[in-house]
């Protein structure tokens, strides 16, 4: 977000996020660093997205996982 947007939004700190290419990546980085939210896309070219949703589930319990849907027709959340 550039300049007064983040202000205007009432955030205290910009987001951060990190890209990975891959499932495995993901997972990895994932097992290193704390995250709030996950957001995967259904174009995962290693993995089926709903699997990696339950895998990432297993690995933290907590932590939301979304991802869009067919399309980009929007996102969805992953339970257990």
């Amino acid at each position: 977000m550039a300049g007064g947007k983040v202000s205007s939004l009432a955030m205290e700190l910009v987001p951060r996020i990190t890209r990975v290419s891959t499932a495995e990546q993901g997972l990895t980085a994932l097992a290193s660093h704390p995250f709030d939210l996950v957001i995967t896309m259904t174009s995962l070219a290693d993995v089926d997205p709903n699997a990696f949703g339950r895998r990432i589930k297993k690995l933290r319990p907590g932590l939301p996982v979304l991802h869009d849907g067919p399309g980009g027709a929007g996102a969805q959340s992953v339970r257990r």
